[in-house]
């Protein structure tokens, strides 16, 4: 298979390694028997890893998750519609470009990962703390990548050792019970439960700023078992993020997304976010989230090159999730911007391609993620992706509780937090388990809009036929995977 096997053959240092955190650059392939030996060699390493996830959250995986929901729309002058609006159609298949590309650059990451495991015991001119940190950051990476492509395509090769030589071409799928026994095996590892590795450090300074940590180890756990239906593991692992103290939720739900707060404490030592795609303004990895949101053309903050590409809207069923009180309503769909030439104007929502006067052909642009404190064109902002926050950890233990036994006080205070901080009142107390958990999934809406989690969130629920036909798009159960690249099945016959 071309992706596991000739583009993996050796271990790819790759170029678009996250320079956030590292300043070197590796400057050659590691190849064959040439192992990692230093600390240098397993910091590339394990940078490459990083770098191989920017590279799929740049563009591709966001878009996947994001046009195939029920939240959001390609927008009718959006840029380079040939390539992204058959996603919001799904008309896409398994020839399509974008798809082969993630399946691919997936995999890198993955034999970059397991190239990494495997030398770090011959690396005897490395120290022993950075041994055992990046061999846990390589395991809860490999543990990221096969979270995503599990929940993407279902059955996949579950690949734990270098490919090396012509050995294990054709690899198998593997079941999807394989696939998160492996996952959950990395985390622990990751998170210091073996007593192989100490886990993960707290917290980073420095050129080390977004590296994962012991709480990312612990949320993604949640998330893991959240997604598998153990309800009291993914309550065990959210509690103890919650509990640790190294997280709290800013005072404004805007202040979580601002480039300021990228790497900031607030009233706790590690601030709201817990793990993110990193991005820098470099132009080799930057950030293109805050081109696919505003409208084509419009120029933003004064600064050339700030144009967005309004590829992304949100239809009528969006914008009615936020009430007026709703706090993240302003921050996701602000009245107004200040434009190319230093003017308060309207921000304002587009007609619907027939031109009527309905509100249900009204779509909107957004402004969740913004440029406030860069100074850079807006194709290379240094916004991160977010993946895990402490807001998605508190619905994750409310979730969970009251799929355990109904709706606790402990569920009740974790889904109030993160409403309190939006200016929302409490839920209304006393709901039965049925009406909590259709608060709670509206509630994951609004905090998440626009965060990548929606499709999975509609999968795991069972609700993506239902969820996807208020909006007049007809799916089936069979459509929550994708379909492997034809070229990966041209080389593997077991991928059929």
């Amino acid at each position: 298979m071309k992706a596991t096997t000739y583009l993996l053959l050796f271990l790819l240092v790759s170029t678009t390694a996250c320079r956030e955190f590292l300043e070197e650059k590796p400057t050659a392939l590691i190849v064959g028997n040439q192992f990692y030996n230093t600390d240098r060699d397993l910091i590339e390493a394990v940078n490459s890893v990083y770098g191989q996830l920017s590279s799929n959250y740049q563009e591709r995986i966001p878009a996947f998750n994001e046009l195939r929901s029920d939240l959001v729309q390609f927008g009718p002058q959006g840029d380079n519609a040939a390539a992204w609006q058959p996603w919001d159609l799904f008309t896409f298949n398994d020839l399509d470009g974008n798809l082969l590309n993630a399946w691919s650059t997936f995999y890198t990451a993955v034999n970059n990962a397991n190239a990494l495991i495997a030398s770090v015991p011959s690396a005897t001119g490395a120290s022993a703390l950075i041994k055992n940190r990046t061999q846990a950051e390589a395991r809860f990476l490999r543990a990221f990548t096969y979270f995503n492509l599990v929940r993407l395509w279902g059955s996949v090769p579950l690949i734990l050792t270098p490919t090396a030589g012509l050995n294990n071409i054709q690899p198998p799928k593997s079941t999807e019970d394989d696939i998160y026994a492996a996952i959950i095996a990395d985390l622990q590892y990751a998170a210091g439960e073996t007593q192989q590795n100490p886990g993960l450090p707290l917290i980073y300074g420095g050129a080390d700023n977004g590296r994962v940590t012991l709480g990312a180890a612990n949320a993604l756990l949640a998330e893991v078992y959240l997604t598998r239906r153990n309800w009291a593991k993914a309550a065990e692992y959210a509690k103890k993020v919650m509990d640790s103290g190294r997280y709290a939720l800013w005072p404004n739900y805007n202040d979580a997304f601002l480039f300021a707060n990228k790497y900031a404490a607030n009233s706790a030592p590690n601030g709201e976010t817990i793990f993110d795609i990193q991005f820098n303004q470099d132009a080799a990895v930057p950030s293109f989230i805050m081109r696919w949101t505003p409208p084509r053309g419009v120029i933003l903050q004064g600064i050339a090159g700030r144009e967005g590409l309004g590829r992304y809207t949100v239809p009528p069923l969006g914008f009615r999730l936020f009430s007026p009180q709703d706090d993240r309503r302003t921050a996701i769909f602000p009245p107004t911007i200040v434009n190319n030439q230093g003017r308060t104007i309207p921000y304002t929502p587009f007609r619907g391609s027939a031109g009527t006067a309905a509100p249900d052909t009204l779509n909107y642009y957004t402004l969740k993620y913004k440029l406030t404190g860069q100074n850079a064109p807006f194709a290379n902002s240094a916004n991160n992706w977010p993946i895990l926050r402490l807001a998605d950890v508190l619905l994750i233990q409310a979730e969970a509780l009251n799929e355990a036994g109904g709706p606790t006080a402990d569920a009740y205070a974790a889904i109030n937090r993160v409403r309190n901080r939006a200016r929302m009142p409490n839920l209304t107390a006393g709901l039965n388990q049925a009406a909590f958990r259709d608060s709670l999934y509206a509630e994951r809406a609004r905090e998440l809009f626009l965060e990548g989690d929606r499709w999975f969130d509609l999968v795991r629920t069972n609700r993506l036929v239902s969820e996807l036909a208020k909006v007049g798009i007809t799916v089936t159960n069979n459509q929550r995977f994708l379909p492997i690249p034809q070229s990966e099945k041209d080389l593997n016959p077991n991928l059929n």
